[in-house]
């Protein structure tokens, strides 16, 4: 598909997004979670995984609002129709509920 030179660049590009995001919005130590998510992002599936159960336990204890409860159950709703739709992931969906 593509090269080791390839992925590194996009996983470069996507750390350095997401740190400049994060930034934006007020995360505590966004280059770390960047750098974090640009490094998680080379192991399929469970590197963005991992990522995403991270930067959100972090949200939850660095923000005191509910704002985003309000986005979370529409994403929730997203991932498991994914999970639904992918055959490796079946047991996430299944997981996740009927």
């Amino acid at each position: 598909m593509y090269g080791p030179r390839t992925a590194t660049g996009i996983n470069v590009a996507l750390g350095t997004a997401m740190g400049f995001i994060l930034s934006l919005i007020g995360m505590p130590n966004p280059v770390l979670w960047g750098v974090m998510m640009g490094t998680f992002n080379f192991v399929p599936y469970v590197g963005p995984f991992a990522s995403m159960i991270v930067l959100t336990l972090v949200g939850v204890t660095t923000f005191d609002s509910i704002g985003g409860a309000l986005l979370a159950v529409p994403m929730l709703a997203t991932l498991k129709i994914f999970c639904d739709e992918i055959k490796p992931l079946a047991a996430v969906a299944e997981f996740l509920g009927p």
